[in-house]
């Protein structure tokens, strides 16, 4: 579809992500349609600055235990 230029323009934003491993999150939000596909989109998340690129390394090194640690104890002591 790339070759071919059958994407739309994108539209970009930022967005917060909140995450409870490692903090807020600051990320560029691209998103466009895809004509060729009917109700088809995408989603492009990349990291605004730095201080983002290092808490979503930090995130993808973790282990599913350590990403979810956070919200079980946030679980447990809400009750």
């Amino acid at each position: 579809m790339w070759a071919r230029n059958d994407v739309a323009v994108p539209a970009s934003r930022t967005k917060q992500i909140r995450n409870l491993a490692v903090g807020e999150l600051e990320m560029f939000l691209t998103s466009m349609s895809l004509p060729a596909l009917p109700h088809a989109w995408m989603q492009i998340y990349t990291p605004v600055d730095e201080v983002a690129w290092v808490k979503l390394r930090e995130l993808l090194a973790m282990s599913e235990e350590q990403r979810q640690r956070p919200w079980i104890e946030h679980r447990a002591a809400a009750g």
